[in-house]
């Protein structure tokens, strides 16, 4: 009896020393007032672990509302050495990158977790200096959970895979024998850490006598990089909306030969999500460039004016929306025009605005398109009002200064607009217009938005499934492991059981109508993952 009471007293202890940690875990990150020591970081990391949803965990650390930020940071300040690897680095990581954070619905708010903890100061060079000292100290868990937060960081931010320090912790994992072998490839070939070969710039097209060998031009063997600000070697750090100065280059872009003749990555992984990455993005930039040098006249539209800025989201009251800037622009030859059937900036097109020399250019993404807003001054010249996200901090600025600049304008045609029709100055209102701020516009594309996902996903991309059949062309005899060893076949085949470890062509010939052509493809269909099988029809 006595040994269970003490046993009901030890629980009843440390279920009250848990429930005390993780309020107070709660209590730091939710109160901004509350100082952080250094004997709470170990009630700090023990909170974390008693967490039992690790989205709940996550969301609780990511919440704009709270110091989940400032919380982590203090955390991580309290480094002492190479054993804080395994002491506080590692149970942070573990309780950011887990099964339960792993899943597509988490990925927005890990992906903010895993920022947060890069950009703690001097955390990555703290790594990259002891890194030796670490990995003689740490457990291989710890090595592994600070590869995978490595992968993380290098696929959310340039500034990961440009860095240097990221880099060399990348190689001394390479070599060591305590991390898994397929996780330090992982981090390398993001971070492009191969030998490229030796490319040399040629100055007059290849011919040979043999057809296999493709021809290219100098500009095929020279390495992506330097073209333009938006040309980078890791095809991972190209902005996925084009540049001014990626628009308005002249010379050629660099894409992969067929051959591989000009192939910059090593690693086939790799290099086959580089190689469609580059083809996809120049089929959508390559159409945009065309539509910029010789625009259609119905794609051009006059006197574009930026009046004013939102964050609402029209399509859910409750919601909210990017930063959005709103543009009105005038109709063709100001004609009127249906906007309920006009086809005109569709949402996710790329729009671009042109000063009155016409050369520079911003470029910006339509995300919505108002008919029905308030108020007839907006909609005098029977123009829409479009809803624009800009990319770049300058064209952000430049925006801005263009509200202020038209900001009295505004207010003086609400003025106009409140009184009776008989009662308008219509040259005061034609004076006004011309007082605008202005761009003409251009259509650059209405179609992005089917390319944009691909791009996305190709850069987020690690791996290629299947790579082993689809990339490295391995054939594996084995019957898959999804598939049990017998299968019984469906009814048009007479509900014949095979035996995929031992397919014999004749007996399925003999049990059923299939020729051995046929035999032969469904058996290689049957057991193998990827199974190319080419008609005749039937």
């Amino acid at each position: 009896m006595s040994r269970r009471k003490n046993a009901q007293a030890t629980s009843r202890k440390n279920g009250g020393q848990h429930a005390w940690q993780r309020k107070m875990l709660t209590k730091l990150v939710r109160d901004e007032k509350a100082i952080f020591r250094s004997r709470d970081t170990h009630a700090f990391l023990q909170g974390m672990d008693l967490f039992d949803s690790k989205p709940e965990l996550l969301l609780l650390l990511t919440d704009s509302r709270n110091c989940g930020e400032a919380r982590l940071r203090e955390c991580l300040s309290m480094i002492t050495g190479p054993e804080s690897a395994d002491s506080i680095v590692a149970p942070i990581l573990s309780n950011i990158i887990n099964p339960g954070t792993l899943r597509p619905l988490h990925k927005a708010r890990r992906k903010m977790a895993v920022v947060m903890i890069y950009n703690v100061p001097g955390l990555i060079q703290f790594l990259a200096e002891d890194w030796a000292k670490c990995i003689n100290l740490s457990s291989n868990e710890t090595v592994c959970i600070i590869c995978q937060f490595l992968i993380e960081a290098s696929l959310s931010l340039v500034e990961a895979r440009c860095s240097q320090d990221v880099g060399t912790i990348a190689k001394s994992m390479k070599k060591s024998t305590q991390i898994d072998t397929e996780l330090s490839h992982k981090l390398c070939a993001i971070l492009q850490l191969v030998d490229t070969p030796d490319l040399k710039m040629s100055s007059k097209p290849k011919t040979s006598a043999n057809t296999a060998t493709a021809v290219c031009w100098g500009a095929d063997l020279e390495p992506p990089g330097l073209r333009h600000n938006n040309d980078h070697p890791n095809y991972r750090d190209i902005s996925l909306i084009p540049t001014k100065d990626e628009l308005a280059y002249t010379g050629r872009s660099w894409l992969p030969l067929a051959s591989g003749e000009n192939r910059c990555v090593q690693d086939l992984d790799q290099c086959l999500l580089d190689k469609n990455f580059r083809l996809l993005r120049e089929d959508a930039v390559g159409a945009m460039r065309e539509n910029i040098t010789d625009p259609r006249p119905s794609k051009v539209w006059k006197n574009a004016r930026i009046i004013g800025a939102s964050c609402k989201d029209v399509r859910n009251p409750r919601g909210t929306a990017p930063l959005h800037f709103l543009v009105q622009v005038d109709p063709h030859e100001g004609k009127s025009m249906n906007w309920q059937r006009q086809r005109a900036f569709p949402p996710d097109g790329l729009v671009a605005f042109y000063d009155d020399v016409g050369k520079q250019h911003i470029m910006a993404t339509i995300y919505v398109r108002m008919l029905d807003q308030p108020g007839e001054w907006l909609l005098h010249s029977g123009g829409p009002i479009i809803g624009v996200v800009f990319h770049h901090d300058n064209d952000v600025r430049t925006a801005l200064s263009d509200i202020s600049a038209n900001k009295d304008i505004n207010e003086r045609f609400q003025e106009i607009f409140n009184v009776t029709k008989e009662n308008r100055d219509i040259e005061e209102i034609t004076q006004l217009k011309s007082s605008f701020k202005t761009y003409s516009l251009i259509e650059v594309s209405d179609s992005f938005f089917s390319y944009r996902p691909v791009l996305e996903s190709l850069q987020t991309m690690v791996s290629v499934p299947l790579s082993q059949e689809i990339v490295h062309i391995e054939r594996h005899h084995d019957r898959p492991l999804y598939l049990p060893r017998t299968l019984k076949l469906p009814s048009d085949f007479n509900s014949v059981e095979v035996d995929l470890d031992d397919w014999s062509n004749q007996s399925v010939m003999q049990s059923t109508t299939l020729d051995e052509s046929q035999s032969r493809a469904l058996g290689m269909a049957l057991t193998s993952r990827v199974a190319l099988i080419q008609g005749p029809p039937g």
